[in-house]
């Protein structure tokens, strides 16, 4: 049992990481569904159902992403199954720009809604873009057999995928905290989501380039 945790602790944690933003979007998914009832209690959201495919596609894709990367993310995995690393990895990249990109859209063809604004609009525009970006260079570097840049990127590209898991997390204790919130309250937690992401995704590289270095030099 300790050597099974041992092996599979990091995609655990993963998986806990992604359940509040896969779960988020798979009751959107329902919603969708439901067409026109739906409608009748989130009117607002109404250009979703006009124009479903955006939102749809994200989802879908967005949720295989992150779940494809709870494992990928595992050396155990990787070591085992290089030829599954490899193909789960392929899948993952075209489902994470898939993502990315009709996220990125979605910020352009649908109207701001009641508890958006036009500088949440244009953040998530921009990360959508980054995760595009960081989701190349990854394959990019995988292609030249550059395997610690390739991780790096994968990393960066994974933080900005999961990023409403915490901003799930800091909308819903300002809620409790301050009894209510608006669109500003939520547009500073979206932003603030995306920033504590890609700080602890920076930590992440930093701190496992460090203990690489460190063994090396012992190596040595």
């Amino acid at each position: 049992m300790i050597t099974f945790w041992r092996h599979w602790r990091i995609t655990f944690l993963l998986l806990l990481i992604v359940f509040i933003p896969v779960a988020l979007t798979i009751s959107r998914l329902i919603w969708l569904a439901g067409g026109e009832q739906s409608l009748a209690t989130e009117p607002g959201f109404a250009h979703m159902l006009e124009i479903p495919a955006p939102i749809i596609l994200h989802i879908v894709f967005g949720s295989i992403f992150c779940l494809i990367a709870c494992f990928q993310f595992n050396p155990h995995f990787r070591g085992k199954h290089p030829r599954v690393h490899r193909v789960a990895g392929r899948i993952g990249a075209t489902a994470g720009l898939i993502s990315a990109i009709t996220g990125s859209m979605m910020t352009i063809i649908y109207p701001i809604g009641e508890m958006s604004t036009v500088p949440m609009a244009a953040v998530r525009f921009v990360f959508g873009i980054l995760m595009v970006v960081t989701i190349i260079l990854a394959v990019s570097h995988a292609r030249k057999r550059e395997f610690v840049a390739h991780r790096a990127w994968m990393i960066r590209a994974f933080a900005i995928g999961v990023a409403g898991s915490t901003q799930g997390i800091l909308i819903g204790l300002c809620f409790l905290i301050l009894g209510g919130i608006d669109k500003y309250i939520v547009t500073s937690m979206i932003c603030l989501g995306f920033g504590i992401n890609w700080a602890i995704a920076e930590i992440r590289i930093r701190t496992t380039s460090s203990r690489r270095n460190q063994r090396n030099r012992s190596a040595a």
